[in-house]
């Protein structure tokens, strides 16, 4: 998982120092989303269903909410297992956004648009109750 998204990051040129932070912020939250996916017992195929039914609801042009929702659906998981997917989703989208604050704009400009809005923090949501 750590090489995988320090390989998306390539085209940044980043240095050893910036490269050697990242992975240590990816690999400690790596560690406990996989722990936290195994102990509620999420198989690779469950993952495997739910990206491929997420991916085939976006080509369709559904909306994010229901992308998520149709994603949850093919899980075909216990309420555990999806509680367990969304926190460690969560987990990975504010390492994501730790290595986003390591990046110089020049860096992050170089990257996938995809990524480079992995790597900002979420717009607050509107109407969001204070």
């Amino acid at each position: 998982m750590v090489n995988q998204f320090i390989k998306q990051l390539e085209p940044a040129g980043l240095d050893q120092e910036t490269t050697s932070k990242i992975r240590e912020i990816f690999a400690k939250t790596a560690k406990e989303v996989v722990s936290q996916r195994k102990a509620v017992e999420l198989t690779p195929e469950m993952l495997k269903n739910r990206a491929e039914a997420s991916k085939k609801a976006r080509e369709e042009g559904k909306k994010p909410k229901e992308v998520r929702d149709i994603g949850l659906e093919a899980l075909k998981g216990t309420d555990a297992q999806k509680k367990a997917l969304i926190e460690t989703e969560e987990m990975l989208a504010n390492a994501r956004v730790e290595v986003g604050k390591l990046l110089t704009e020049d860096q992050k400009s170089k990257l996938p648009k995809q990524l480079q809005a992995n790597l900002k923090e979420p717009a607050p949501k509107k109407n969001a109750k204070p």
